[in-house]
């Protein structure tokens, strides 16, 4: 039975010159797209690794990037995981977890020390650890790009071998769209000023600019973490997303806008984490947030149908459902 399953590359004529779509369906709208190729990249310590968490709750249980950004349905992800401690991941998970989302059944989590995915033989090992869920993954994230890699990065050559690597594994599971989280190198000073580089400069070597069709920067500064897009080919893409780090619990990104309040996040967080509460312990809790404004979330609470009551001497408890 012939493949009904278009490849990206190979030889093309006649009837098979023109691709069946053109039109690049978003997974994220406005942020990822089908196929694509995205890198984040930004210091150490901004948060790439959080982001790349809260990407994978909301694509796994289709629930909307930071209440804004539209994800149609719920998607498989490969989370490659170099760097770090899995037990740290899996305490900023739980702590995620009281503010979002996710479906554990719909991940998976490919725990390396290193994985050297520019040499045939690197590659071929992450395949086969990829495969063993039997899933076909449509969002892979690789975190972070520098211990991927054997070798200088900086080199064309390392480069061009690692994307034809990763090229060769988007083969296997229908060309996923590839997340790649990326540790810029220490800054560079002229006269007492940091040196601000491009957002669309990447590692010094040609192959890896080319191969990134959108390209993030993730900055803080004054508490405010901001995504810039430096590069972008085709899809409509947001050019600059600011957001507030919640910490430590709900560990999240959020957005102060209209569909989403701060306090709102904190005060569900709270409610979440303890069997039962009155509205003084919220309030006592909740330092940060006026008394109106904790009335106006139980309300709209209860309004969504996502918060029940019940009197137990003579005191009205606030649960979760």
């Amino acid at each position: 039975m012939e493949d009904s399953t278009e490849s990206q590359y190979g030889m093309f004529w006649g009837e098979k010159l023109f691709p069946a779509k053109i039109t690049k369906i978003p997974i994220i709208e406005n942020f990822l797209y089908e196929n694509d190729v995205m890198c984040i990249k930004s210091k150490e310590g901004v948060g790439k690794s959080i982001l790349a968490q809260q990407l994978m709750f909301c694509l796994t249980s289709g629930t909307d990037f930071l209440d804004t950004y539209h994800i149609h349905r719920p998607y498989n992800v490969l989370w490659i995981q170099t760097e770090g401690d899995r037990e740290e991941t899996f305490e900023r998970i739980g702590n995620m977890q009281k503010g979002l989302k996710c479906d554990h059944t719909k991940w998976g989590h490919l725990f390396l020390s290193g994985a050297s995915m520019n040499t045939p033989r690197g590659m071929k090992e992450v395949i086969k650890e990829a495969k063993k869920p039997g899933i076909i993954w449509d969002v892979v994230i690789i975190d972070p790009l520098y211990t991927t890699i054997q070798g200088e990065l900086t080199k064309d050559c390392i480069a061009s071998d690692w994307v034809r690597n990763v090229r060769e594994m988007k083969g296997e599971f229908n060309s996923p769209a590839i997340i790649v989280l990326h540790h810029e190198n220490k800054s560079f000073y002229h006269k007492g000023e940091e040196v601000d580089r491009k957002t669309g400069d990447v590692f010094g070597a040609f192959g890896w600019g080319a191969f990134f069709n959108t390209i993030y920067k993730l900055s803080m500064k004054g508490g405010i973490h901001t995504l810039k897009m430096g590069k972008d080919r085709g899809a409509k893409i947001s050019k600059k997303i600011d957001m507030k780090l919640l910490e430590p619990k709900p560990l999240m990104f959020v957005v102060d806008e209209l569909n989403l309040s701060l306090s709102k996040v904190s005060i569900e967080a709270y409610i979440r984490d303890n069997d039962s509460v009155t509205r003084g312990q919220i309030m006592k809790h909740i330092t940060n947030t006026s008394e109106s404004s904790i009335d106006r979330a139980i309300r709209q609470f209860k309004k969504n149908g996502t918060l029940e009551t019940f009197t137990e001497d003579g005191q009205l408890f606030y649960k979760w459902k």
